[in-house]
């Protein structure tokens, strides 16, 4: 191996961790209250269909306090009546298409279906039915929908730049 494609890989591998390191932190600030509320201006029309999944969670996480959750039969039914209108307000808001690559925790942090998937089956554990895990579930999912807006909005708005640049 040259001399140079050992420096060339090598700045390739620090950008990578570099990039990485951004990305966890971008996660750390959008999780704090004020990065929450930024959020906001990346709210759109669609995302109303979130209402009714919030609904449907909570009114699930009330009745598993109610007992009549814990039901075997009744809770399974709630359970995935809940995931199934989180999951149809999830295809109906649609997802983008996203031309930056996540890498590590934060492409696992960024799989909302998994998330869901997860929130249902920890439903299923009796004695954590009895925690809000649907609601939790459902605002980490809509906390990510527009933090991955936000981000299509930065990539999209770096371009621009890039192509003004370019004629400039």
């Amino acid at each position: 191996m040259s001399d140079q494609t050992y420096k060339q890989e090598l700045a390739r591998d620090r950008n990578q961790a570099w990039n990485s390191h951004r990305d966890l932190r971008k996660i750390k600030e959008d999780m704090t209250l004020k990065g929450t509320l930024s959020l906001a201006g990346f709210l759109e029309i669609t995302d109303i269909f979130f209402v009714f999944g919030l609904a449907g969670a909570i009114l699930k996480d009330i009745l598993d306090l109610t007992l009549l959750g814990s039901i075997p039969v009744i809770g399974t039914v709630l359970t995935f009546m809940a995931s199934g209108i989180i999951a149809a307000g999830m295809l109906i808001t649609g997802s983008r298409k996203y031309k930056k690559k996540a890498s590590g925790i934060a492409s696992i942090m960024k799989n909302k279906w998994g998330i869901l998937g997860a929130g249902t089956i920890f439903e299923f554990l009796f004695g954590l039915n009895f925690f809000p895990i649907e609601t939790v579930t459902l605002l980490i999912i809509i906390h990510l929908t527009l933090s991955q807006r936000r981000e299509a909005a930065e990539v999209k708005q770096e371009e621009m730049t890039m192509e003004t640049k370019d004629y400039g």
